[in-house]
């Protein structure tokens, strides 16, 4: 009796490898690149299901669909998302100002960095502007006048804001979304909205319908066929399914309303993404490494838990290799005073001029095992050229810093924020 039910997903499956392989063949690479090498992934899922102003209409499981993406992104067989990596917004904690808040330094911009994967995912209703050639994603606190995008915030800014901040080419937006209102007097945004914003800000976008059109619904479950399309291809997949070959599964299964994607043609990597990739906060067996979330954020190491219970063994011979995970039975590293150290080094060459309001740069770089700082970028301009050279010449003269402390990563990426005062 449970024949057909088995039959169905082997069609499935079937269906998700030769997706795979076309995928292969469409975006074939040089053979010398090799698939993204994800560091961290992170993910923001946004639900806003009802609104205070009841002019704008509710949308049906929105709720639903952000739990139920939230679960398949942290199963660690399929999404393997860190959980506490994943923020959910949902119900009337959706305000912009919450959102803002998610998006920005107090979390989102605090801890991405240029080697991590960010997903955004918005279930919520939207505006456009005449004139304006923007997506407005709305809040519980919008309101329904059709020319106010007071409380909302602008996809396009959005997008080339975290795109520009984290210097990530992984940023995916997935849109969940549906228009305020139907658009029958030709203020519909144009069908290549998504792939316009796609290349002006670098980012990815998988969008579940066309523009002008609401998200559907998933016929059998409590959430959105995009989400529930998702699922099913993270699933069949084994969470090994690069990110093109997941968009081609949902848009083969989206019916008549046909899911968006869009995606930077400068950049076709990002397509070979995989988002069910393992990174080191994959298993919750691990530990963070210190840093001063103001300033630094760096690499996450994995905690032996082997150590715990294993005999003490003979100490390390200096010839072993430090990078090695698995020989290294010690206690996890300490790198307080080693950030200390480095902060008073790269603070002995900042010297900005007198005479300026407080202000402050911020920029991300890598730091080699031998103490080179290199890859600096600034990430958040001073808005004077002059200030942000003296960032960059700062970290130049403080190159090279101490040795990474023995058993470090191969090296650890800092975001590092310059401030000045008036003086």
């Amino acid at each position: 009796m449970f024949r057909p039910v088995l039959n169905l997903l082997s069609i499935q499956f079937i269906v998700l490898i030769v997706v795979i392989f076309q995928s292969s063949q469409a975006f074939a690479l040089p053979a010398k690149e090799k698939k993204p090498a994800i560091r961290e992934k992170w993910a923001l899922i946004v639900s806003c299901e009802k609104f205070f102003d009841k002019d704008i209409p509710s949308i049906t499981s929105a709720t639903d669909s952000g739990v139920a993406l939230k679960e398949i992104l942290v199963n660690p067989q399929f999404g393997r998302f860190a959980p506490a990596q994943v923020a959910t917004v949902s119900g009337t904690k959706t305000i912009k100002s919450n959102i803002d808040k998610c998006l920005g330094e107090p979390w989102l911009l605090k801890h991405a960095l240029p080697g991590d994967l960010v997903l955004l995912y918005f279930n919520t209703r939207y505006k456009t502007i005449p004139g304006k050639n923007d997506i407005y994603l709305c809040f519980y606190d919008t309101p329904s006048a059709k020319s106010s995008i007071e409380n909302t915030i602008s996809l396009r800014d959005t997008l080339k804001n975290v795109a520009k901040r984290s210097q990530s080419p992984y940023i995916i937006c997935l849109l969940d979304i549906s228009p305020t209102v139907h658009l029958d007097d030709g203020s519909s945004p144009p069908s290549k909205i998504y792939d316009e914003i796609a290349q002006e800000t670098n980012t990815t976008i998988f969008a579940a319908t066309a523009p002008g059109s609401d998200a559907q619904h998933a016929q059998t479950k409590k959430c959105s066929a995009l989400v529930d399309n998702m699922t099913e291809a993270l699933k069949a997949g084994g969470g090994q399914a690069d990110l093109f070959a997941i968009t081609q599964y949902v848009q083969q299964n989206a019916g008549t309303e046909k899911a968006i994607f869009a995606y930077p043609r400068n950049d076709s990597l990002v397509v070979k993404a995989i988002l069910g990739m393992p990174t080191k906060s994959s298993t919750p067996d691990h530990i963070r490494i210190g840093h001063n979330p103001d300033t630094v954020y760096v690499e996450e190491r994995q905690a032996q838990l082997a150590a715990k219970s294993a005999p003490l063994k003979n100490e390390k011979n200096d010839d072993d290799d430090d990078d090695n995970e698995s020989n290294n039975s010690g206690p996890a590293l300490d790198f307080g005073s080693y950030m200390k150290k480095m902060k008073k080094d790269i603070q002995s060459k900042w010297a900005p001029p007198k005479g300026f309001n407080a202000e402050r740069v911020i920029a991300v770089f890598t730091i080699t095992k031998d103490g080179r700082i290199v890859e600096p970028q600034i990430v958040e301009s001073s808005g004077k050229e002059n200030i942000d050279q003296l960032a960059l010449q700062a970290l130049s003269q403080a190159s090279p810093l101490d040795p990474l402390p023995k058993g470090s990563p191969s090296s650890v990426q800092i975001r590092y924020q310059f401030d000045w005062s008036v003086r």
